[in-house]
């Protein structure tokens, strides 16, 4: 069965969300200098995963819940007030090529679906995705996990955007960078692709041809499929 459908995550992708993981440890780090990145991440990630999943819990709920168990860990932090801070409201910077591939796809009948994990519901990203970062007409649509109540690369949510479309894993591709979610779409048989992902970690699994290294390599990819 020919491929018209690519799966898609957003950050890492789309375009770079490495500034807006650091937010929160920034502010931590300044009350808390022995504090790396690596530890505070991990801990944080499962408030994070709360946040986006449960609704009525942000990602500001998250970071004052962990805030509070830091308090317990680190003596610098006992009697230090919850740091109030404004979300980063840094314009996103698309990845290369990206609006031009996506012109590209939509020409040539492939669908664009993002899957993000996020603390906003999709009808809050979607006016981001359209009209600030200029992608209007070229996502066919985007699902959060807010929506659905799991991440990636749960087998529920990428139920959840199958059954939505009336789409079949046979037709699709996902692209990604992520090992977990690579391996996971692999392991319910979506075929994956893999861009900017790290060379040390081993992807076996995904095909010689599917390895990718710019976003406009979906143009090659697509005219070979």
């Amino acid at each position: 069965m020919k491929k018209n459908i690519i799966l898609s995550d957003a950050g890492g992708i789309l375009f770079s969300d490495t500034e807006k993981k650091h937010q929160e440890f920034d502010e931590v780090k300044k009350l808390c200098p022995e504090l790396s990145f690596d530890v505070f991440y991990t801990g944080f990630r499962k408030y994070m995963d709360l946040a986006q999943t449960e609704k009525g819990y942000s990602r500001s709920d998250a970071f004052n819940e962990y805030f509070n168990v830091l308090r317990k860990q680190h003596d610098s932090l006992r009697n230090s007030e919850i740091p109030q801070f404004k979300n980063n409201k840094k314009k996103l910077q698309l990845n290369e090529n990206v609006k031009e591939t996506l012109e590209y796809l939509k020409n040539n009948e492939m669908k664009y679906i993002v899957m993000t994990d996020a603390t906003k519901t999709s009808e809050k990203l979607l006016p981001i995705i359209n009209q600030k970062m200029g992608l209007d007409g070229l996502i066919y649509d985007l699902i959060s996990s807010k929506d659905v109540g799991a991440k990636k690369p749960s087998k529920e949510f990428f139920d959840y955007v199958l059954n939505k479309h009336n789409i079949t894993k046979e037709q699709s591709y996902f692209l990604g960078h992520d090992f977990d979610e690579l391996n996971g779409a692999y392991k319910i048989q979506i075929e994956p692709l893999a861009l900017f992902f790290d060379k040390t970690i081993d992807l076996s699994f995904v095909k010689p041809q599917n390895f990718l290294y710019n976003f406009s390599d979906l143009k090659n990819l697509i005219k070979n499929n």
